[in-house]
């Protein structure tokens, strides 16, 4: 029986649908529906007969043609990647060859509801249509009257976290370690486990302040290979309420875990020498996040010492964020801080601001526009300034 299809036809349609262009700009759903059609379009030539070795010499070529986007996107190579695998396993593998499609894509919509392929970042709208079932909504307060304003509203089911109780470890004296220090993780491991939070569950994090404080910290403690997926809202509480999503007053009681077992954070930092040496170094690039007048020196209303660190160069976070108080499109960023970067490897940049909190979110926006994830320099200006010279 003579196949009815295409070689050459399916290598092109491949092409354009795997393609940069193509894929960019998909938001999660269009993503999932992408991934549907695409897979429920490859079975029809499997049940033909397509030989699998042929799609696979496919597959590579778009591969080895797609590359050069993976490093300044992130998302697009996650998700390029996995399809990537799947075809080539979904063509010659018995176990996929030979099961039912709606069985086999069971195992992709199971991945689309932990939220494998979603952004850091994630808009009100789409946090109001999210199934409830397996979210965890966490409200991160910061200053003395955050948990009032919790009590008093807060995005309905919100668990509150608190960021000098729970997201850091404050010290007598912040000369060592700067004014928030992480916790240990296997103490946050603990906090995860009374938040209810476990592998396969969704985590959205957000605050009063746009996302800036203490949700980014709360993000970066939280990202990781192996770890839930975790999201900030973009434009924070405000945002949802604007949105329509139900408050709700009083104090949530979340449902315990397991102690989640974290045993060291997986996310790169580095220490005050570290900082030192990269200041000096071409390669590398010190990133400080605070306003201009607090980097110049012009005022300090927190450290005893104003000025900012030899050899860094300030990048306001609020530059992040538009007049709504919104991120910048992933594509506005990447091409903010590639051009900041002047060609260092944003894996080779160091970012800090007061305290090491609100760096957090700078490290989040290159995150979202897909850029290799920055070094935290926890203890930052607050135990620089303590210790060593400024400017």
């Amino acid at each position: 029986m003579q196949p009815n299809y295409n070689l050459e036809e399916i290598k092109n349609i491949l092409e354009q649908k795997l393609s940069y262009e193509n894929m960019k700009d998909m938001n999660i759903a269009a993503f999932e529906v992408f991934v549907t059609e695409l897979f429920t379009w490859l079975d029809g030539f499997r049940q033909q007969g397509l030989d699998h070795t042929v799609i696979r010499d496919i597959i590579e070529d778009i591969r080895r043609d797609q590359m050069e986007y993976f490093d300044t996107d992130s998302l697009f190579e996650n998700r390029f990647g996995d399809l990537y695998e799947e075809i080539i396993f979904f063509c010659p593998d018995p176990i996929f060859w030979l099961v039912n499609l709606d069985t086999y894509l069971k195992k992709w919509h199971f991945r689309f509801k932990i939220g494998v392929y979603a952004p850091s970042v994630i808009q009100a709208e789409e946090l109001l249509a999210m199934p409830k079932d397996n979210l965890i909504l966490i409200d991160a307060g910061s200053g003395v009257a955050a948990f009032e304003r919790y009590k008093q509203q807060h995005l309905a089911g919100a668990l509150y976290v608190d960021l000098d109780a729970d997201l850091a470890e404050i010290p007598t004296d912040a000369k060592y370690g700067g004014r928030h220090p992480l916790p240990s993780a296997e103490k946050f491991g603990q906090l995860l486990g009374k938040l209810g939070i476990y592998h396969n569950c969704r985590v959205v994090v957000y605050d009063d302040k746009n996302g800036t404080n203490a949700a980014a910290r709360f993000w970066w403690m939280l990202t990781g290979e192996g770890r839930p997926k975790v999201q900030v809202l973009n434009g924070g509480l405000q945002a949802a309420v604007a949105a329509g999503y139900p408050t709700a007053a009083g104090v949530e009681t979340p449902t315990p875990a397991k102690a989640y077992q974290l045993w060291y954070w997986p996310n790169p930092t580095v220490t005050m020498a570290e900082v030192e040496v990269a200041t000096q170094n071409p390669e590398k690039t010190v990133i400080d996040v605070r306003d201009a007048n607090r980097y110049n020196g012009i005022t300090e209303p927190i450290d005893p010492v104003a000025g900012h660190i030899p050899g860094a160069v300030n990048i306001p976070l609020t530059g992040n964020l538009d007049d709504n108080g919104l991120f910048l499109s992933r594509e506005a960023l990447r091409k903010k801080y590639l051009e900041a970067l002047n060609g260092v490897d944003p894996a080779q940049a160091v970012v800090h601001c007061g305290s090491g909190v609100t760096a957090c979110h700078t490290i989040l926006a290159m995150e979202y526009a897909g850029l290799p994830m920055p070094k935290l320099y926890v203890g930052s200006y607050s135990e620089w300034c303590r210790n060593k010279e400024i400017v």
